[in-house]
């Protein structure tokens, strides 16, 4: 067994580790969370506390987390999400969001968001005069984003593709 000295801790980045482990402890110590790092927090019980404590959410944060709990409790937060931090979140249920609400779209932001490296297709249909569609390719280390706007005489496309770095810390591997 290990003890830990509390006052040692720092709350902040603990706030924001997803680690099981940290986050029992985080339920443990409520008055000891850092809200907007919880707000960054991708793990399901994380989410949990942020939604019964929806005062102390960090939107700016909660709208860059990838956490499909965390996309529905913007979905149903949509006055408080900040838009260009969403537009940079490139999870399927953020851009099905983003498509619902293309006005609010930072364009410019999502042109260079990058592709998490599991992802599925997510498109959706053309609405005042734009697209966004993003596919991966079948090999599975390429992806490819396009970001199509068109006005009355013109039509842009932007193509961005990534190939994403895999790093894997065999200390970390489960046993």
């Amino acid at each position: 067994m290990i003890l830990i000295d509390m006052n040692c801790i720092d709350w902040s980045m603990l706030s924001r580790n997803p680690h099981p482990c940290a986050v029992a402890l985080l339920r443990a110590n409520q008055d000891r969370i850092n809200c907007e790092s919880l707000s960054a927090n991708t793990h399901p019980d994380a989410i949990a506390l942020l939604r019964a404590h929806q005062d102390k959410i960090d939107w700016w944060n909660l709208s860059a987390n990838a956490h499909v709990h965390a996309i529905a409790l913007l979905h149903e937060n949509q006055n408080k999400i900040d838009w260009c931090m969403l537009s940079g979140n490139a999870t399927p249920d953020a851009i099905a969001l983003l498509c619902t609400n293309p006005d609010d779209i930072d364009w410019w932001q999502l042109s260079r968001n990058a592709p998490p490296q599991r992802r599925r297709d997510a498109m959706c249909e053309p609405r005042q005069n734009r697209l966004v569609a993003a596919k991966p390719e079948r090999t599975p280390r390429r992806h490819r984003i396009t970001v199509c706007e068109s006005g009355p005489n013109q039509l842009v496309a932007v193509e961005h593709e990534r190939t994403p770095r895999r790093h894997r810390d065999a200390a970390c591997e489960p046993a």
